[in-house]
């Protein structure tokens, strides 16, 4: 991925992958949840080595993370247990 500049007077979006993939919004699929993890954990890496301040979430379909092979009942709680609470 190319180097991200973030700057301090705008909202920065980071792109979690390279992948040219289409997920359709709102249809439950083991690619949406696979792609939804792949964002959940770079947040997660970007939040430790301090790189963003802050965490917002859209939805996130708990069916497709499961078929993507997410094992955990909700990103809340892999929050919480990848933060050591």
């Amino acid at each position: 991925m190319k180097e991200i500049n973030p700057r301090a007077d705008k909202i920065n979006l980071v792109n979690c992958w390279n992948d040219n993939v289409t997920i359709n919004i709102g249809k439950v699929s083991p690619e949406g949840g696979k792609y939804a993890h792949m964002s959940l954990d770079k947040a997660i890496e970007d939040i430790n080595s301090g790189f963003i301040d802050a965490l917002v979430f859209g939805p996130i379909n708990k069916q497709s993370m499961k078929l993507s092979g997410f094992h955990h009942a909700g990103h809340t709680g892999y929050l919480k247990e990848k933060a050591g609470l």
